[in-house]
């Protein structure tokens, strides 16, 4: 995915507070939350750096349980055979920044961690060689799982943007697919629905409230700073129907619908 700069994140750039949701437990799926800086404590999840081998064991979760049928369309067979999360059509090669250098101390503060230091070094390298990358998140029972990109807006200009409720596997086609379309030229900033991203029916975006990214998109947060661009980062939340076609935000869905979809286009409720 793109560098376009070899900045490094300050510690300003990482979330000041703990996420309440938990990390995941299989090797392919990592939490997406970074602390606010280095004195802050850690983000409690951890972020995926492979693409997950086949959907989470949720058969009854999802679409499924709305009696809707999601056939979403295949990633590429690169990204298939790959292990790690590509979109479905490469990204353009006149888009995508050269690779950077990853180990300018200098500049950037990697984390204590080897671990985790690995896992932030190859999401930077996925964004500058492959144009974004894939970060997967079991949620905590309150909070369901959720698959957002990293990547785009250093990429394409465009918002990052997150999807739940399915499994993992459908959730990372339905994020490739949307990067597929990007990287054709189509843009979905604008709260509103959209179809050709699966078949059989539309899918809905809406920008999502920037007092949600720190508990949800902490690693894009650290990206920006990355790339020397803290503070201008945008996510989009995709929407999925319930089996009458109605989402979320509308009148009338499946109350199993959207418990599954937390509406981060909204304000968070006051704390008290």
């Amino acid at each position: 995915m793109a560098k376009k700069a070899s900045k490094k994140s300050s510690a300003s750039a990482r979330p000041a507070a703990k996420s309440a949701i938990k990390p995941a437990t299989k090797s392919d799926t990592k939490s997406d939350t970074k602390s606010a800086s280095k004195s802050a404590a850690k983000a409690a999840t951890k972020p995926a750096t492979k693409r997950s081998p086949s959907p989470t064991p949720t058969p009854k979760r999802g679409v499924a349980s709305a009696g809707l049928k999601l056939v979403a369309k295949p990633a590429s067979k690169a990204s298939k055979a790959a292990k790690l999360a590509e979109p479905a059509k490469p990204a353009r090669a006149a888009k995508v920044a050269k690779p950077v250098k990853l180990l300018n101390t200098a500049t950037v503060q990697w984390d204590a961690s080897p671990a985790e230091r690995k896992r932030e070094q190859r999401l930077v390298k996925d964004v500058a060689n492959i144009g974004w990358h894939s970060l997967h998140v079991t949620g905590d029972g309150a909070i369901p799982d959720f698959v957002y990109s990293v990547g785009l807006m250093e990429t394409y200009g465009h918002p990052e943007i997150i999807v739940f409720g399915l499994p993992m596997e459908t959730m990372h086609d339905l994020v490739s697919n949307f990067v597929a379309g990007i990287d054709g030229g189509r843009a979905f900033v604008k709260a509103g629905s959209y179809d050709g991203i699966v078949d059989g029916f539309s899918l809905a975006t809406r920008p999502m409230n920037t007092q949600h990214h720190c508990d949800f998109v902490g690693y894009a947060l650290w990206h920006r700073a990355f790339v020397g661009k803290s503070g201008d980062l945008r996510v989009v939340q995709c929407f999925w129907p319930d089996k009458a076609g109605v989402f979320p935000f509308e009148k009338g869905c499946s109350e199993t619908v959207a418990a599954l979809q937390p509406r981060l286009d909204l304000a968070p409720p006051p704390k008290g």
